[in-house]
């Protein structure tokens, strides 16, 4: 029996509680408190949402830091407030916040700064959005998915005198699905590969010469990681080296790399960003395209012919481009006998035959 009192008075509280919570609010909003708070339970006056940032196509472990803006609006429907004084974003309240690339799989945790200043009961609604950003390679979120900030700003008359106490709900909104229950934003930075391939056919094609080959990548964004190039020694201006690493600050908008390859030799890019646009072209060769073109620069080192496949692209996110050149150098060898001159040489070879078969027959007559 003391049991089921106690019960019963801690529930008269609870209501007793929800109802001086409630007053003050306008006519439907309280409906809307209880709908988002039995879904959220809503969060204290100091509300958060994370910011999810994945690398994909990374071969290695490359991080760089990034500077995200966000924009805050207020939201007037039909129970909402209107408040001159907005939320901010960020332990410093400039909106702004550096988070470094790739995050965990959590995501930063973001402070949303209520205003102090609320003079009014109510319900109060802002959105968040995300500024997208210039980086190559890196997908924001648009104006279609936000942050909504549900905030209910209800009289606490345990204090004396009351004071407005806020309580806010916050969820990523899509504009065609109003609410999904969840308080992260995700943005991705993608990166791709690249290979350069050295071939070389015929005859005359010199299998230990090295073949420039200039390699250009363009970049409309601001990239934030280094391209790697991996081949063998003599690939490079170092002909030592069999790596080159170039600095991301060097990128963009362009930047023009000369390979020296021999025939069979390829050289990898790794971790380019996405979408950043590449073009291949070889230096230094005369391109001789006919046969009898084949046979006049026969002792000229430079002058092959040219076949290039796929030396312009874009990058794609995870995956790799294959760019080759291909120089051929070629000449028919002549066996000492032309095919137009056979009748007249089986001609003769009869005829001398026959001279022989004469002079033995007169040699055994005599």
């Amino acid at each position: 029996m003391k049991k089921l009192l106690a019960m019963l008075l801690a529930l008269a509280l609870i209501l007793v509680n929800v109802a001086a919570m409630a007053e003050g609010l306008p006519a439907g909003a309280m409906k809307m408190l209880d709908q988002n708070l039995e879904a959220d339970e809503g969060t204290a006056a100091a509300p958060t949402f994370f910011k999810v940032y994945s690398m994909e196509g990374n071969t290695g472990t490359l991080t760089y830091d990034e500077e995200i803006t966000f924009t805050v609006e207020q939201v007037t429907t039909t129970y909402k407030v209107e408040h001159a004084t907005l939320p901010t974003v960020g332990a410093d309240a400039s909106n702004k916040v550096t988070i470094t690339v790739p995050t965990t799989a959590d995501g930063v945790e973001i402070p949303i700064n209520l205003p102090t200043d609320y003079t009014q009961a109510g319900v109060y609604e802002y959105k968040i959005t995300e500024t997208a950003g210039n980086v190559q390679g890196a997908t924001y979120n648009t104006e279609d998915k936000v942050i909504h900030v549900m905030v209910y700003v209800v009289w606490d008359r345990t204090q004396n005198p009351a004071v407005l106490v806020p309580t806010a709900n916050v969820y990523v909104a899509d504009e065609e699905v109003k609410e999904q229950k969840s308080d992260t934003l995700k943005n991705k930075y993608e990166l791709g590969n690249l290979t350069v391939e050295k071939t070389i056919d015929g005859n005359l094609a010199d299998p230990e010469k090295y073949f420039e080959i200039e390699v250009t990548l363009t970049a409309e964004g601001t990239v934030m990681t280094p391209v790697t190039l991996t081949g063998v020694a003599g690939n490079f201006a170092d002909e030592t080296a069999t790596s080159l690493t170039i600095p991301a600050a060097e990128i963009a908008p362009t930047k023009t790399i000369t390979l020296k390859l021999k025939g069979g030799q390829t050289v990898s890019f790794a971790d380019i960003p996405a979408n950043v646009s590449y073009s291949v072209a070889e230096k230094n060769i005369t391109n001789i395209e006919t046969e009898a073109a084949q046979i006049t620069n026969a002792n000229d080192p430079e002058a092959y012919r040219i076949t290039y496949t796929a030396p312009n692209g874009t990058i794609a996110a995870n995956d790799t481009a294959a760019a080759s050149v291909e120089n051929y150098k070629n000449m028919e060898i002549e066996t000492g006998i032309a095919l137009e001159s056979a009748p007249y040489m089986v001609i003769m070879l009869i005829a001398m035959t026959g001279a022989v078969l004469l002079v033995s027959r007169k040699r055994r007559i005599a």
